[in-house]
């Protein structure tokens, strides 16, 4: 009966130790940094954020390895965003969180939602600009 006893403890312990650590998901952060082939195209992103209004912007976008992201719209390039990667959740802000964006990116294209500090909501894709 001891035996038992220690089996079944001893799986247990097993089975929390295994519940306590997730597993890792797809690491596709080197895809979201990989420029393109082409050095003097600086953006290998295409971000459309459609807003419920019916407002659209479609700027180029560059995911830096330090976390910032840099995008350009209407002729100016602003590098106040912020993302994080996490697996296959992928979460960006531009304008110290103007807007937020959170969704999921797949090592080739991105999508979601994006909700601004006026409230405003939306749906935003995220896909490769340039070849490479």
């Amino acid at each position: 009966m001891l035996m038992r006893t220690m089996i079944a403890a001893a799986a247990l312990a097993g089975l929390a130790a295994c519940a306590s650590t997730p597993p890792a998901g797809p690491d596709y952060r080197q895809a979201l940094l990989r420029p393109c082939a082409n050095a003097g195209d600086w953006s290998p992103w295409l971000l459309v954020d459609a807003w419920d209004d019916g407002v659209v912007y479609r700027p180029a976008t560059q995911f830096r390895e330090d976390g910032v992201m840099v995008y350009a719209y209407e002729g100016t390039t602003y590098d106040n965003g912020k993302w994080v990667l996490d697996a296959g959740s992928l979460r960006f802000d531009t304008n110290d969180h103007y807007a937020d964006y959170s969704g999921v990116f797949d090592g080739e294209r991105g999508s979601g939602t994006m909700r601004n500090t006026q409230g405003d909501t939306g749906k935003w894709t995220l896909e490769r600009a340039c070849e490479g």
